[in-house]
């Protein structure tokens, strides 16, 4: 008598919730016993895949798996979806050329669809895979390209994100510059980022708001690097010889870490970085 076929559609909840458990490897085992032929959702069960691959950093297979996905069921609603994350698979293998030759393809159609979300949401991805160190062993892997990964930050921005998404990009904005060695534009970031994100913040120094205390008219609550952002914002201007206004925003942030809204975990890993750069204000080592 024939076997009754194995219910797919119960074999793929079981990935599902494997994925959800974060057990990614018993995911891939459980989806590369289902043909795709065999189930009434092929596209989806390869992408299902391609994503726990992805999520284990495998991603020449993740690569691999989407390339059938997107070869074969180019029709179906995956296909797309299949499409960006072979974008950020290619990225975070630092290939840059074909990340972005995918991101040129999509953005137009994104943008026709008013889809800003999930472009923005690819872009942040570009951008953080150009601003992170290649592994010692990777010995081909191109090196980190911080002016790059600022591009993909302001278009990401340009996206009209919201609130706790412009906090993040933001900070990784200024950051980018930093470390790209343009001190001078990215105290005008961290600025921004201070006017937008932290209550406290007065504005800079010199300026009408600071000689008047008026803090920023933000009735939000406080950006999650907001401290970061001050710290930074001081040892960018040291770097640029302006130590004196330096000194006096980590004087602020010092004051501002004894405050009880701040967790002491925070305080206690930003106060000696505050303090040692507060010596480093005086012209010291």
């Amino acid at each position: 008598p024939a076997f009754a076929q194995p219910d797919t559609d119960q074999t793929i909840s079981h990935a599902e919730t494997a994925m959800r458990k974060a057990e990614f490897q018993p995911a891939v085992q459980i989806l590369k016993n289902i043909p795709p032929e065999n189930t009434e959702r092929p596209a989806y069960t390869i992408y299902l895949k391609a994503r726990a691959l992805f999520l284990l950093e495998d991603y020449k297979s993740a690569e691999d798996t989407l390339q059938k996905l997107i070869r074969n069921y180019a029709d179906s609603q995956w296909y797309h979806k299949a499409r960006f994350l072979k974008g950020i698979v290619l990225a975070r293998q630092r290939k840059f050329k074909e990340a972005e030759a995918i991101y040129e393809d999509e953005v137009r159609r994104l943008l026709s669809a008013e889809r800003k979300e999930e472009i923005a949401d690819f872009l942040i991805k570009l951008g953080d895979a150009f601003r992170e160190e290649p592994k010692r062993s990777d010995l081909n892997a191109s090196g980190t390209n911080y002016k790059k990964a600022y591009h993909f930050y302001t278009k990401a921005l340009e996206l009209a994100v919201g609130r706790n998404v412009r906090d993040d990009v933001l900070y990784k904005r200024a950051r980018s510059l930093q470390q790209a060695g343009d001190q001078h534009q990215a105290i005008k970031e961290y600025r921004q980022y201070l006017k937008e994100f932290d209550p406290a913040w007065t504005g800079h120094l010199g300026s009408s708001s600071r000689r008047a205390t008026r803090k920023t008219k933000n009735p939000d609550t406080p950006g999650k690097h907001r401290l970061h952002a001050r710290y930074r914002l001081a040892e960018a201007q040291i770097k640029t010889g302006q130590k004196s206004f330096a000194r006096i925003h980590l004087e602020d942030l010092l004051t501002i870490l004894k405050e009880k809204e701040i967790s002491e975990k925070e305080a206690e890993e930003l106060r000696p970085k505050a303090r040692w750069l507060l010596v480093r204000s005086y012209g010291f080592p």
